[in-house]
């Protein structure tokens, strides 16, 4: 409200998109006979071995670290600054909600 007026904001009038679905084989709904999936807490070391150990055994093993153990081509993930990764994993569509 606006000087006891109400004001339209139409990016605050939620917009559904929703997409045809005619011709999809898949059903609306989940069968009650489908078995549960149990899956542990995604824990730091798993986050870590997922995303750098790799490149550090790769870059270890290829003799691209330099004398602090840091690497001389650093990928976009290990240029990150804390703030920009803790944005990225809030972003849309991240797993941490």
């Amino acid at each position: 409200m606006l000087n006891g007026r109400f004001v339209k904001v139409p990016e605050m009038i939620p917009e559904l998109i929703v997409p045809d679905l005619k011709d999809c084989n898949l059903k609306p709904y989940v069968s009650y006979k489908a078995e549960d999936v149990i899956q542990s807490e995604f824990t730091p070391q798993q986050l870590f071995d997922a995303v750098y150990s790799k490149k550090i055994v790769i870059d270890y093993k290829q003799g691209k670290l330099n004398a602090d153990g840091q690497p001389l081509e650093p990928s976009e993930e290990e240029n990150l600054q804390p703030e920009e990764a803790v944005q990225r994993a809030k972003r849309t569509g991240s797993d941490i909600f």
